[in-house]
């Protein structure tokens, strides 16, 4: 079943933004680009059943795994693409005994062909910022990689798990959690980190509980995490058990966000009016290559009834386009040049962060 998610951003927070974008971009792009979904189901999803051997839904750990690979992708790194991919296939458990013999060499002929593949697929489809078709969104060949992994035929961008809050904010909402449980997500962060392979480099963060929650292990919100409730006692009516229980578990998830909607009102401004709509803009222009943005108008229910012989309705709609398209960019949205140059992606910025974060650089 296609994912959802709400058509609202109840608060104004860039990352949650973006990802909204982001989302109803590939949601219409697998609308206007079907020939794209069977490249995928016959061409990406061969090489990486060869590779792995099964298709695997992507977790919250997969996920985030993928986002370090897809670094190695936009930057061309081959032998650290090939290193990364052989990792996963021990880490994550891939059985590969009854495949043919995985030396490196015969392992790194399938990472290169996969890498390649990917890039060559985006770019075809005119997926790349700019006028630079080697400046290819890190969230979009993200995308790609979990929906080759899970074997699904659309394109829908996985939402990461860490996201820059503000500090002060989440220092708050911590502070607010008793020791208990504060230990326990400690714990849980230790063996996320252990199954990512990568908890000798956060090793010095585990030290004790103050140490770690002053340092960057904190990145996202607090989980209703401990709920405590009475065991049942055989002696009572278990209908009314039920019902007690129902009850409890309502007043816990109510001072849960009670108390998340307060300092979050405390930091962001509320945003319910998002328009995702002209996004579809987008996709029709960057499919159709045109040169000029008057000349996408008939392709475009909103603009196919502007008379291109009046001047003022003429520009009217090419401002609109290029208002649109100007906001698209801001959101990591590819947008096919249109009469001017796109500055550099922030995402070259974006993977040096990544690779830093697993301790490459």
């Amino acid at each position: 079943m296609e994912q959802k998610i709400p058509q609202r951003t109840r608060w104004k927070f860039p990352p949650v933004e973006t990802f909204n974008y982001q989302f109803h971009f590939l949601k219409h792009f697998t609308k206007y680009n079907p020939e794209f979904i069977r490249e995928m189901e016959t061409e990406l999803f061969p090489l990486h059943l060869d590779i792995f051997g099964r298709h695997e839904k992507t977790t919250p750990t997969l996920s985030e795994y993928n986002l370090m690979i897809a670094a190695m992708i936009a930057e061309k790194d081959y032998l650290t693409f090939s290193l990364q991919i052989a990792t996963k296939l021990k880490v994550f458990d891939y059985d590969v005994r009854n495949q043919e013999d995985f030396s490196k060499e015969k392992l790194k002929n399938k990472t290169d062909i996969l890498l390649d593949k990917i890039t060559s697929s985006i770019k075809r489809h005119n997926l790349f910022f700019g006028s630079d078709d080697e400046d290819i969104p890190l969230w979009l060949t993200h995308s790609v990689l979990c929906q080759v992994e899970a074997g699904i035929p659309y394109l829908i961008t996985p939402m990461r798990q860490i996201f820059a809050l503000p500090q002060k904010m989440l220092e708050d909402l911590w502070r607010e959690l008793p020791e208990l449980e504060q230990t326990l997500i400690m714990k849980n962060q230790e063996t996320y980190y252990r199954e990512l392979g990568i908890f000798d480099q956060y090793k010095h963060q585990f030290k004790s509980l103050d140490v770690f929650m002053k340092t960057q292990s904190f990145k996202q919100l607090p989980q209703p995490m401990m709920f405590d409730f009475r065991e049942y006692n055989i002696f009572e009516d278990m209908e009314n058990y039920e019902k007690m229980a129902v009850k409890a578990f309502k007043e816990h998830i109510k001072n849960y966000t009670k108390r998340m909607t307060k300092i979050l009102d405390e930091n962001f401004k509320r945003n319910n009016t998002d328009d995702y709509s002209q996004i579809e803009w987008l996709v029709i222009w960057n499919k159709n290559k045109v040169e000029y943005l008057w000349e996408i108008f008939p392709y475009i229910t909103d603009f196919e009834k502007v008379d291109l012989n009046n001047t003022r309705a003429k520009k009217a709609a090419e401002d609109r386009l290029r208002k649109a398209f100007n906001k698209f960019e801001k959101f990591d949205l590819p947008v096919r040049p249109f009469g001017r140059k796109r500055k550099k992606s922030q995402q070259r910025v974006d993977a040096n962060i990544l690779l830093w974060f697993f301790g490459r650089v």
